[in-house]
C-alpha cells in the first residue's frame, strides 16, 4: 500500500520520510486472506485479514512520526466490508469504491469505482504475474479498468544524501484490474483513503494473487471445462499486497 499526498485535483505524490537511520517513501506491505463470506442477497459481507510483512522497526519508525496508525504494529488486523453485488463496491468515506479482493458476481454486474463504471475487456488468454514472482496463463480473463487517469509522482528520501528527490510524473488509471471468475488476479487501485485505516489519506493499492494448486487450476481452465471451479468461494485466499508502484528507498 503506497501512501500518497494529493496535490491538485488529479496529481498524487508519494510521501517521503527521512530519519537518522532510514529513508524512503511511506508504504506498507503484507498478505490479505479472505476469511468469510456472508450472502445477504444484493449485498455480501466479506471479512479479510491483513498480515503485515514489514520489519517491526520500520513500521515503528513511521508510527512514531505519525505517518502510519499504531494499528500497523499489530501482526494482523481484520476488517469487514459490505459489498454491493451489482457494482462490486463498498462505501469508503461517503464514496463508492471498487472492492479489490474478490469479484462475487462476475456475470451481469456493473463494476464501479469513484464516480465511474469500469470498462470491461475480455481476453482469450493472458499472462499474469503472481505474488511469488512466477507467471501463469489466465484463460477467459476479464479486464476491468478506469478511463480516467491521474498523475503519479514518485518521491523518496535518501539516507545517503539526506535529500528528497522526485521523478517525472506518469499517468496511471484510477483502477486497473485483471479478474478470472470470482478471482482478482491482480490490481492497481487508487483509493481516496486507506480501506484498512492505516494511513490517514489517499493510497495506491497494488497486489497479485498468491498461487495455490486450486487457484492455478481455476485460472488456467476454460470456463466450460469444469463449472464447479467457478462456483467455489475462495475463502482463505492469499493475496500479496505488493507491486511495481510499491517502491521505497534503501533503509
Amino acid at each position: 500500500m503506497v501512501s500518497l499526498n494529493q496535490n491538485g485535483s488529479e496529481t498524487y505524490t508519494t510521501v517521503p520520510f527521512l530519519t537518522n537511520t532510514s529513508g524512503g517513501n511511506v508504504v506498507y506491505k503484507g498478505w490479505v486472506k479472505v476469511m468469510s463470506f456472508q450472502d445477504f442477497g444484493g449485498n455480501v459481507r466479506i471479512t479479510v485479514q491483513l498480515r503485515f510483512d514489514d520489519p517491526p522497526f520500520y513500521l515503528r519508525n513511521l508510527t512514531e512520526r505519525n505517518l502510519l496508525s499504531d494499528r500497523v504494529l499489530n501482526k494482523t488486523i481484520t476488517v469487514s466490508f459490505l459489498v454491493d453485488r451489482q457494482s462490486n463496491t463498498f462505501e469508503l468515506n461517503g464514496t463508492r469504491v471498487f472492492f479489490p479482493f474478490l469479484f462475487p458476481q462476475p456475470g451481469n454486474s456493473k463494476p464501479f469505482h469513484i464516480f465511474e463504471f469500469l470498462r470491461r475487456e475480455k481476453y482469450d488468454t493472458v499472462r499474469a504475474e503472481l505474488a511469488n514472482g512466477t507467471g501463469t496463463k489466465v484463460a477467459d480473463a476479464l479486464g476491468l479498468y478506469s478511463t480516467r487517469t491521474f498523475k503519479y509522482v514518485f518521491c523518496s528520501a535518501s539516507i545517503a544524501t539526506k535529500n528528497i528527490t522526485c521523478e517525472n510524473p506518469i499517468d496511471l488509471r484510477y483502477a486497473d484490474v485483471m479478474t478470472k471468475s470470482r478471482y482478482v488476479v491482480g490490481a492497481d487501485v487508487l483509493f481516496p483513503s486507506d480501506p484498512f485505516g492505516i494511513y490517514h489519506g489517499p493510497v495506491m493499492l497494488s497486489f497479485q494473487l498468491a498461487p495455490s494448486e486450486d487457484v492455478l487450476r481455476a485460472l488456467q481452465e476454460r470456463e466450460g471445462d469444469d463449472r464447479r471451479i467457478y462456483l467455489m468461494i475462495p475463502v482463505l485466499l492469499g493475496i500479496a499486497v505488493s507491486g511495481l508502484v510499491l517502491r521505497r528507498g534503501k533503509r
